[in-house]
């Protein structure tokens, strides 16, 4: 969670260098346009809330004028070294500050002195947790670190930081024994030196299945061992094969502008290799979440940029479209900016877009969500609709999607959305999560005589109305009926107005009380234009406060499961990052299996990484504020069930190369039950963290699909195909002559145990 501000401003500073020798040396190709170099300066020194480093330098500068107001001043100077990473003078200020109140009188009244105090110690109790962070799990990083329940190997061999934490926190709620993010943080401290449960005060205790230690783990964090332990802020990530030689690489993003894009290419022999500057990523500033696509239709994987979300006023940042031109004879892709050259250049804040074919004309276009966080700057959203010859024409105005409003007052924080052909009529519709509580579900009615699709929002009639601030959304049939249901994940806690943290509302929930944050929110699609919020019979009706998620099928039974990405930029929110695993019934929580990651989740990507038949899966970890960095992790899936599977490749010819919107539909003949079906939609999965467009299907103890319908988006009947062995890649294109499939040799020769 912690950096130091030395190391970060020796990183910034490194980059600087290095991003200006490189404009001097490389290509054309791979300079940074203007318009990024400004954006990137601009931020650096700008005044947003993020940025820790430059309100610690005013506070130091600063004059006050009123004596009496020397000890607000000081706390507020800690607290910016605080969220800047330098934890040790953050400390150092508070002592300071903590003695001066005691010793020296200060001009407050009674009831106010007593309220600065208990802020000042839950600081001193926050920044010593911290401290034992920053010297245990990030100077001492390795893959038992930050996962509770806390194993042996991770209690922290420097426990000073822990220790002062606990003192500071029994105080807190001693004054208030219903302090309640005090608690669970003080259950933590005592995790991270190996004193829980034994040692914590009876009173204080939380038992929770979270905190339990399962007799295996499901996952390990092997993210150190494959040298992708990067170290950043929040941001992106996808998984794909972006050579084009049968292994799934990454790509990932930190949403600090003075860093870069970063891509690892994967061997296939568990070998890992970051080639950013030999693929012209390295002059990429960063960016808070990446969306893959192929919006030329030339079979290779393309990436949009999003930044700004978050900024508010410093949040109109430009988007970047980044062209895959493929492979060099090393092996290595090559990534153009061609933003100003398709039409698509942007400057609005945002995080979130979606790909997706809306007018059925064979190319993808993109739907882009703004955000319009500050009253007087109404940002509309941009549905760039793809003109077939490399460019874009912006419509969201005319396709009703543009969320344009004369009233300054109407603010709208889109922070997730989706698409998907809900109603099966072929047309790709939209969903939007605010967290300003109102979500829109749009229906595509097709498209007018200037060919741009018109929407209609039918989220009243659909049963999608009830006022709920979310964050990360995906379409997925996880009942496997045939239709698409729609999860959105609760993004709202009260405990926020009164000075807390979701931690506070965390704790309730496992003490088992009343809580205020919003739960998850799970819709099953009814079949007829309508969905009914099943969260509660589904086992969802639990906190779950994703920045960033994902879903895939963790145990190949054909069911999908998902994780949580959890927390949001609160240095008191290190709440843990959630799994579920359904079970055609039910969601059951398997968090303590190696899961329970507590630094902030942001962008996932479930993907079979070591081809060993199962899917893992890759987190993009990290803050908002400078010092809230931490190392992104890569869980292992141990294979605890061994279970069959499928993976399909898509590659359209009508419809748009990468097959997106296009369902599978997977006939099993199953043993005394009949035929069991099992659905999937191509796509990348949730709208914060790109999974492959290959799709794993697990399939139990199946081993032969009878029959596989692929339903294309721009084809009236299914392509159908029968007797899929099971274990193998199957690579279909669209209108292929033959009705068989191509299988990937590695898998066929070795099906179970690629290494």
């Amino acid at each position: 969670m912690i950096g130091g501000l030395y190391e970060l401003n020796f990183y910034h500073l490194l980059v600087g260098l290095f991003l200006g020798l490189l404009s001097c040396t490389v290509h054309d190709e791979q300079k940074t346009p203007s318009y990024l170099t400004h954006a990137a300066d601009e931020l650096i020194h700008s005044n947003h809330p993020y940025n820790s480093s430059k309100r610690t330098n005013y506070y130091q500068h600063q004059q006050l004028a009123d004596p009496d107001r020397r000890h607000d001043h000081q706390l507020s100077e800690a607290v910016a070294y605080l969220r800047a990473g330098n934890t040790s003078e953050a400390i150092q200020q508070l002592e300071d500050l903590s003695q001066l109140i005691d010793t020296t009188t200060v001009l407050l009244s009674n009831q106010r002195l007593d309220n600065f105090k208990i802020h000042l110690i839950r600081y001193q109790a926050l920044a010593y947790l911290r401290q034992g962070e920053q010297e245990n799990c990030i100077l001492d990083h390795h893959h038992h670190s930050c996962i509770v329940p806390i194993a042996t190997k991770a209690i922290h061999q420097l426990p000073s930081g822990s220790r002062g934490s606990i003192d500071y926190f029994l105080e807190l709620l001693k004054r208030n024994p219903q302090d309640y993010e005090s608690q669970y943080l003080l259950n933590l401290a005592y995790m991270t030196l190996g004193k829980y449960p034994n040692e914590v005060p009876e009173s204080q205790l939380i038992m929770s299945p979270l905190f339990k230690k399962p007799n295996q783990r499901w996952v390990q964090d092997v993210a150190v061992a494959k040298n992708l332990d990067e170290k950043g802020l929040a941001g992106g990530v996808v998984a794909e094969d972006f050579n084009q030689d049968g292994h799934i690489d990454l790509m990932i993003s930190s949403w600090d502008m003075q860093t870069h894009l970063q891509l690892f290419l994967n061997d296939g022999g568990g070998n890992w290799k970051e080639v950013s500057f030999e693929a012209s990523l390295s002059t990429v500033p960063g960016g808070l979440n990446l969306v893959p696509t192929d919006f030329n239709n030339d079979g290779m994987v393309d990436i949009l940029v999003l930044r700004g979300g978050w900024l508010g006023l410093y949040g109109n940042l430009p988007n970047s479209l980044l062209k895959n031109e493929g492979a060099n004879e090393d092996g290595i892709p090559q990534f153009k900016d061609v933003t100003q050259q398709v039409g698509m250049v942007s400057q609005l804040p945002t995080q979130t877009a979606v790909w997706a074919d809306f007018n059925l004309d064979g190319w993808l276009d993109v739907f882009i969500g703004n955000e319009s966080a500050v009253s007087g700057f109404n940002n509309s959203s941009e549905l760039y609709i793809n003109q077939k010859g490399g460019t874009f024409r912006e419509v969201a105005l005319a396709a009703e999607v543009s969320f344009a409003s004369q009233n300054m007052r109407d603010q709208r924080i889109i922070k997730g959305v989706a698409a998907a052909d809900y109603n099966h009529d072929k047309l790709p519709d939209l969903f939007v999560s605010t967290r300003d509580g109102n979500n829109y579900l749009f229906k595509n009615q097709g498209v007018d005589s200037a060919g741009v699709p018109v929407f209609e929002d039918v989220t009243t009639d659909s049963g999608l109305d009830a006022y709920d601030k979310t964050f990360t959304t995906w379409f997925w049939d996880y009942n496997n009926d045939g239709w698409e249901d729609l999860l959105v994940s609760g993004f709202h806690s009260d405990a926020q107005y009164e000075g807390k943290s979701i931690a506070d509302d965390f704790a309730r929930e496992q003490l088992g009380l009343p809580h205020v944050a919003t739960a998850g929110l799970l819709y099953k699609n009814q079949g007829d234009g309508t969905f009914t919020d099943v969260s509660k019979e589904a086992g969802l009706d639990k906190i779950l406060y994703m920045m960033g998620g994902n879903f895939g099928d963790i145990d190949n039974d054909g069911w999908l499961d998902f994780y949580c990405g959890n927390g949001d930029p609160d240095l008191r929110s290190v709440i843990p990052n959630r799994m579920f695993r359904f079970n055609g019934e039910r969601f059951a929580e398997i968090t303590n299996q190696g899961f329970g990651h507590i630094q902030k989740g942001h962008g996932t990507a479930f993907a079979d990484f070591d081809e060993d038949g199962d899917q893992d899966i890759y987190m993009v970890v990290g803050g908002f504020y400078e010092g809230d960095v931490y190392q992104n992790i890569l869980l292992d899936n141990q294979g605890m069930l061994e279970n069959h599977y499928i993976q399909v490749r898509l590659k359209g010819s009508r419809s748009n190369t990468l097959g997106i919107g296009a369902r599978l539909e997977a006939v099993l003949k199953a043993d005394n039950e009949g035929h069991r079906r099992i659905f999937r939609t191509v796509g990348s999965g949730g709208s914060f963290g790109a999974s492959p467009f290959t799709q794993h299907i697990g399939l139990g103890d199946i081993e032969m699909v009878d029959t596989l319908y692929v339903h294309w988006p721009n084809s009236t009947s299914p392509q159908i195909l029968t007797q899929l062995v099971a274990d193998r890649l199957y690579v279909i294109e669209e209108d292929s002559l033959s009705s068989e499939a191509v299988s990937s040799a590695r898998f066929a020769e070795n099906p179970r145990n690629w290494k």
